[in-house]
C-alpha cells in the first residue's frame, strides 16, 4: 500500500488495444488495468498494444501502397474510434511509420538518433543487484552489463522481480552477473524504429541494447523509447 500506485487509470474490455496504446503513449503508462463490468479482469501491457500497431503497419505493406494519400487513409482507418489525445499520440507514433511502411518519404529516425536523447544504465558484472536495481530504478531503464567495453548481458525489472526479489536473493551479496540474461540480442544503430518494434515484436522484446559493428555499446532502448 505504501508504495503502490493509487487510483491507476483503466480501459475498458469493449476498448480497442489502440484505443490502450493512446493511453499509454499519452500518459506515459507501460501497463494498464483491464475492467470488465467494475470488476479488474487482467493487466495489459504496452507491448500487447503494440502489437496490434506493427500488425497494421505488417498489412500496408502487403497492399502495397504508396504516396500520401494511401498513408493519410490508412493512418485515419488505423485510429477511428480513437479519439483526442489519445489520437494525436497515436498519430504521432503511427504516422512516419505508416509512411515508411507505404514507400512514402516520411523519415523513420534510426536507433541512433533515438539514443541521443536516451542515457544508459552500465554496471559491471561484479555490481551488486542492489546497486544495479537502484540505478535502474533512477532512470527507470534496464541495465547493460558491459566488461572490458564489451556487452556481456543485460538485466531487466522482470529478473529483478523474478530472479532475485521472489527467490529472496541476498542483494548486496549476489552479482548482476550470476542473475543477468547474458550474451543479448543486439540491434545496430542504424537500424531504424519500424525495424526494431518489427524485433521486438517477433521476440517478444521489450528492451534491446544497441551495439556498433565493433562491439562498442552505444546503449539500450525500450518500447517507450520507440
Amino acid at each position: 500500500e505504501e508504495v503502490m500506485t493509487p487510483n491507476p487509470t483503466c480501459v475498458e474490455m469493449s476498448d480497442s488495444a489502440l484505443d490502450a496504446l493512446g493511453t499509454m503513449i499519452d500518459n506515459h503508462f507501460r501497463h494498464l488495468p483491464v475492467l470488465d463490468g467494475g470488476n479488474v479482469v487482467g493487466l495489459l501491457d504496452i507491448a500487447k498494444c503494440l502489437y496490434e500497431a506493427i500488425s497494421k503497419l505488417e498489412k500496408m505493406k502487403e497492399k502495397g501502397a504508396s504516396g500520401s494519400g494511401d498513408v493519410d487513409a490508412a493512418l485515419k482507418a488505423s485510429l477511428a474510434g480513437v479519439g483526442g489525445a489519445q489520437a494525436a499520440a497515436l498519430a504521432q507514433l503511427l504516422g512516419p511509420l505508416l509512411a515508411k511502411a507505404g514507400g512514402g518519404s516520411g523519415g523513420v529516425p534510426t536507433l541512433r538518433t533515438v539514443l541521443e536523447s536516451v542515457k544508459a544504465v552500465i554496471v559491471g558484472p561484479g555490481t551488486n543487484i542492489r546497486d544495479t536495481a537502484i540505478a535502474m530504478a533512477d532512470a527507470r531503464k534496464a541495465a547493460l552489463v558491459v566488461e572490458d567495453e564489451e556487452l556481456v548481458g543485460i538485466f531487466t525489472f522482470k529478473d529483478v522481480m523474478n530472479r532475485a526479489v521472489a527467490k529472496e536473493v541476498p542483494l548486496e551479496l549476489t552479482a548482476v552477473s550470476s542473475l543477468m540474461t547474458p550474451s543479448p540480442d543486439t540491434l545496430s544503430p542504424d537500424v531504424d524504429v519500424l525495424e526494431a518494434l518489427q524485433m521486438m515484436h517477433d521476440n517478444k522484446f521489450l528492451n534491446l541494447p544497441v551495439v556498433e559493428e565493433d562491439g562498442s555499446v552505444l546503449g539500450l532502448v525500450d518500447v517507450m523509447d520507440l
